[in-house]
């Protein structure tokens, strides 16, 4: 996106690209193989966006085989941060290209959704609006499949966070949150929750948009180490979780925009 002039409070900005935001082990999700877990890369790789036709929300698929999707998708130089992001720029020209929507007929491009608000200025570095322990976030996420199919909106779930914002939590550039979410719901983009107020240095200051921050990407449930036990001569393995989930901070989106490889075994 084009720079914002800061001398002006709203104006437009050109879209320069588009990125899809998700974690590593979706793209590339892991198959045990011995007492090892392997990455693959799947045969295709597909997202939805959205058209509102009828005044009905439905989805129109986008669908990338291997090879579209090795050339598009960029990663951590550390593959230990579990964010990898899809350049969609082309592809969504192509789709457009494809659908006949280069032909000047705005009344059929309006009709779809193909961009989100979520921009450089909604990252917390340098933002008016401070995150700390405690700040509300919200995560948009299908949980195990689950979703408002009718409206396709996801489930937006709400939560604080639970460690100390800007610290690396054990080492591992994210942080805790105090929400329980389930199964799928990897991928979603965590949110501060949307406010048109806010103090600092003892001054309520308000906005009358309700501006947020992207905090970062969830990856998944927090979990106790696997402890395993006998019963009856059957060794049962459990693990628990402790009802925190894991963001990876978004300042790695960044990262990985200007600085991230493809993917190498």
């Amino acid at each position: 996106m084009s720079a914002k002039d800061p001398d002006k409070e709203s104006q437009w900005r050109r879209i320069e690209s588009n990125w899809l935001i998700t974690n590593r082990h979706v793209i590339l999700p892991q198959i045990p193989i011995g007492d090892k877990k392997i990455e693959v890369v799947p045969e295709e790789f597909v997202f939805n966006i959205r058209k509102i036709e009828n005044h009905i929300i439905k989805w129109v698929p986008i669908c990338l085989t291997k090879d579209e999707l090795l050339a598009n998708a960029l990663f951590h130089i550390d593959k230990e941060n579990d964010v990898a992001i899809i350049n969609i720029t082309k592809i969504i020209d192509d789709k457009q290209k494809e659908l006949g929507l280069h032909d000047g007929n705005i009344e059929e491009i309006n009709k779809y959704l193909w961009s989100y608000s979520s921009t450089n200025d909604n990252l917390p570095k340098d933002n008016f609006l401070k995150p700390e322990v405690g700040t509300d976030i919200l995560i948009a996420s299908y949980p195990k499949g689950f979703y408002d199919d009718f409206n396709q909106f996801p489930i937006v779930k709400s939560g604080i966070i639970a460690s100390g914002w800007g610290l690396n939590f054990k080492g591992q550039r994210h942080f805790l949150v105090d929400v329980k979410l389930f199964s799928g719901s990897s991928g979603g983009l965590v949110i501060s929750k949307p406010t048109n107020h806010t103090i600092s240095n003892g001054k309520v200051y308000y906005n009358s948009d309700k501006p947020f921050l992207l905090l970062g990407v969830y990856s998944g449930e927090y979990l106790q180490k696997a402890q395993t036990a006998k019963l009856d001569g059957m060794i049962i393995q459990k693990q628990d979780d402790y009802g925190l989930g894991i963001v990876w901070y978004a300042d790695l989106i960044d990262e990985i925009i200007h600085n991230g490889v493809p993917y190498t075994t």
